[in-house]
């Protein structure tokens, strides 16, 4: 019997120093995955800050058909933005139909096509689930030279182009060059950041610059989104009377750490936010951007890193919300 008592006294002893040891290491684990993954996502974003394909005017030209690559090279589509039609080639047969953009949300409708039949019967397959494909497709994402159209957020079209087929033309600045920006964001060398980080999807870069001067009445504050290399959205257009455009609100208490800027452009209400909360078990840091669109369910850009942030630069500035 003691001898018994004993062995299952070793066993248990055992046993618990393998669940601790388990327990102890794995946070680290994690830790060190977490670290890999977030790596893997900055690395992404360094290779990635490249100018994105612009939808229209691009000979898209299709690559894969739900991850299965195409065997023909000739199924293209052409996007033309005035005239809101859409025009290109399923292999065997032309095809042409009405498009309508707005965001990232695609809407194919009307398709028509010639009716010669293909003498290749893989080819004329493609060409079936090519227009199925288009008929289905709900929204689209850009990166570089590769465009996919996903419907209820998979991806079943997969394209790729070579230039836009537009001719090119010159240029002509509305305004005066911008100065040289600083590493990893959009804010000018001799501005303020307020706020600015990197975004995990999409591939962008979200700042909040202001003027070295910044007063409740005096310098300027502006939005900017987009990347060095071509800034797509900067609010408000004009440097005069910017704190108008803008509100500011924290709120604070143990554990709790709330920050937002609301402004509108077009209609459309847009939020940088910076929240911290302890209580939540684990606890909770996000950062981004939200915007809130009429009739349409809002979108949350995070960002992939710890923003750079001083919001105490506000307080005095922008009113209260």
């Amino acid at each position: 019997m003691t001898g018994s008592y004993s062995s299952r006294r070793f066993i248990s002893v055992a046993l618990a120093l393998m669940i601790a040891t388990a327990f102890l290491l794995a946070p680290l684990r994690l830790s060190d995955a977490n670290r890999t993954h977030a790596a893997s996502d900055l690395r992404e974003v360094e290779t990635a800050l490249v100018e994105d394909a612009p939808l229209f005017g691009s000979k898209w030209r299709l690559m894969d058909i739900g991850g299965v690559a195409v065997k023909t090279t000739k199924p293209y589509i052409q996007l033309d933005e005035a005239a809101r039609r859409f025009s290109g080639d399923g292999g065997c047969n032309r095809m042409s139909g009405m498009v309508e953009v707005s965001g990232r949300t695609v809407t194919f409708s009307r398709i028509i096509s010639t009716r010669r039949a293909c003498v290749d019967q893989e080819v004329q397959q493609t060409e079936n689930d090519f227009m199925a494909g288009l008929e289905r497709a709900s929204s689209f994402y850009i990166r570089g030279d590769v465009m996919r159209l996903y419907a209820k957020g998979i991806a079943i079209l997969t394209f790729k182009t070579d230039a836009p087929t537009a001719p090119a033309t010159p240029a002509v600045p509305a305004t005066p060059a911008r100065k040289p920006l600083q590493p990893n964001s959009l804010c000018e060398k001799n501005e303020q950041t307020i706020f600015s980080c990197r975004l995990r999807r999409p591939v962008r870069i979200v700042s909040l610059c202001a003027s070295p001067d910044l007063e409740l009445e005096r310098g300027y504050l502006q939005y900017r989104f987009g990347l060095p290399t071509r800034i797509e959205l900067e609010f408000p257009k004009t440097r005069e009377s910017t704190q108008e455009q803008f509100a500011y609100t924290h709120y604070m208490r143990y554990q709790v750490d709330l920050t937002e800027i609301n402004f509108s452009i077009d209609g459309n209400r847009y939020q940088i936010f910076d929240s911290y909360n302890g209580e939540e078990k684990p606890r909770v840091m996000e950062q981004g951007v939200i915007i809130e669109r009429p009739n349409s369910p809002s979108v949350t850009y995070r960002c992939l890193t710890r923003p750079k942030a001083d919001f105490s630069k506000l307080t005095d500035v922008l009113r209260p919300h």
